[in-house]
Formats: C-alpha cells, structure tokens, sequence
C-alpha cells in the first residue's frame, strides 16, 4: 500500500552518504582481494572484518548479511564489464565491424583466463543463496542485448549473416564461455584442452557471423 500522508517521505529512496558508499566500496575492494588470492569460497563476512581490523557485527552497517556482499561485488563486476563492452560498442563503423567483434571475443578469453576467481564467482557459482533466479537472467539479458547490437550494426552494415541479433549474440556467447564454464566448473581437467577447444571456437564463432566475402582469416587485430 502507497502512503498518501501529505510530505510523507516514506517511500522516497535514501542516497547513499558518501562515507557510507566509500566504506562499501573498501569492503568490496577487500572481498575482491580474497577472492582474487584464494577463490569464492574464502569470501566470508569474519575473513573481510578481520582483513580490515573492523568488527565482524560492523560490516552488517554495509551490508544486509554476507549474500548481499557477494551480490553487490557480482553487481560492480558487470558494471565493470559492461563498460569495457560499450567502449567496444563506440568504436563500431562499417570499417570497424570485424576489428570490434574480434576484439569482443578476445575480451572474453582474456577476462576468463586472467581472472579465474571472478570467472567463477560471476559465471560459475550458483547464486541461488543470495539473488533470485530472475535477477541472474536479468544481468545476463543485458550483456546479450549489449552484444547483439554490435551484431546488429554488422548485420546492415551487410557484413554479418542476416540473424536474430539476440539469437545470434546468445550462440556467440555461449560458444565463447563454455570451455571455460567446463574447465572452472571441474569437467574439464585440462587447461591446454580448454585453451585449444577455445581456440576452436574462436574460428567457428567467425565463421558463424562473418559472410564469406569478409574472410576472417584475412583480419589482423593489432
């Protein structure tokens, strides 16, 4: 139910107070740091206080529990994501369209294999504990919507297959993420394999995208 007392500010969102956003951003930078050193499981609300010489009761000043940690940590990893897409995403001229897409993919090799931890946490996790399923799927719409546009520039710019751009962007995507989704989830044991099955399709995803005429073999990415 609305409140409708007259200057009722009830329902009126509170901005965060900037010592309170810098506070939470020193935790987050905290858990990053133990995820980045030992892996999602590591993160928990007693390892972050004590890293930060705080109480461990103190950081639920912050944070609702330890689930709303690791949802606000996965929240600013895809906005970090996300940015480094839209640079992407800006550079896109009819000249530009298979450069940009090479460097998509590569972006996503490289951010999985550099960053295994925050791979697992943001891809491989299951955030049942902490989000809804919906919210998950919602974070994942966008990065495909984000993708698909590209797609979509290409597709009229008449370089690209003519596809459902979304449809096209999810198959990309997926090909893309499942050797790693494999390796980092434990059913696949072998990196050199990931990185080869990788490499494979890296090849067949341009295939896939790229009309025969713009023969990808013929683009250097420098």
């Amino acid at each position: 139910m609305v409140c409708t007392t007259q200057g009722c500010l009830c329902h009126v969102p509170k901005k965060p107070q900037p010592k309170k956003q810098i506070m939470r951003n020193r935790i987050l930078d905290c858990a990053t740091a133990i995820l980045n050193e030992a892996g999602p499981d590591a993160i928990s609300s007693r390892a972050i206080a004590e890293r930060l010489g705080m109480a461990h009761m103190s950081l639920y000043t912050y944070f609702a529990n330890q689930g709303d940690i690791l949802q606000s940590l996965i929240d600013r990893e895809w906005i970090r994501v996300r940015s480094d897409l839209e640079a992407f995403e800006g550079e896109m001229t009819p000249d530009t369209v298979i450069p940009v897409i090479h460097r998509v993919l590569q972006y996503i090799s490289v951010y999985a294999t550099q960053n295994p931890n925050m791979y697992k946490l943001t891809w491989v996790m299951n955030h049942s504990g902490f989000e809804s399923h919906e919210q998950n799927l919602d974070r994942l719409r966008a990065l495909v919507n984000q993708f698909a546009r590209v797609l979509a520039y290409g597709i009229q710019c008449g370089i690209l297959y003519e596809r459902d751009p979304f449809i096209a962007a999810i198959t990309t995507l997926t090909m893309m993420n499942s050797p790693y989704f494999l390796y980092y989830s434990g059913k696949m044991g072998d990196l050199h394999m990931c990185n080869t099955v990788e490499g494979e399709l890296y090849q067949n995803a341009l295939i896939y995208l790229i009309k025969p005429e713009f023969d990808p073999k013929r683009i250097v990415v420098h």
